[in-house]
């Protein structure tokens, strides 16, 4: 075993198990999760993306990954109903009816 092998190996040892790794994953996972998010964000109608590409660029490096499932339950809705709940025309869905859902709608609306 070379060198560097034994020393990498003693690193991971020193660090203990939830700090290296913890801090690996959510410097790896939570960027990755997020350009897959901004791609996914990309709408058909002009209104909706205009609302959330500014929203991301505004928060899109903060969000948690918790920020992140709630936004994307959002896109999960159909173009006209998602304009209709950014412009309060109409209130959240009975499914979506959550308060971190209504908190990410919040600041989609304010953004």
């Amino acid at each position: 075993m070379s060198e560097e092998s034994e020393s990498n190996a003693g690193d991971r040892q020193d660090k203990g198990a939830a700090g290296a790794e913890g801090g690996l994953i959510a410097d790896t996972v939570l960027p990755l999760a997020r350009r897959r998010l901004r791609w996914r964000a990309r709408r058909g109608l002009l209104e909706n993306d205009v609302i959330i590409t500014r929203f991301l660029e505004r928060h899109g490096d903060e969000l948690t990954l918790d920020e992140m499932v709630s936004f994307e339950a959002l896109l999960d809705l159909p173009e006209n109903e998602l304009l209709d709940l950014f412009l309060a025309r109409s209130e959240v869905p009975a499914a979506l009816d959550v308060p971190a859902v209504r908190v990410m709608l919040e600041r989609l609306r304010t953004s």
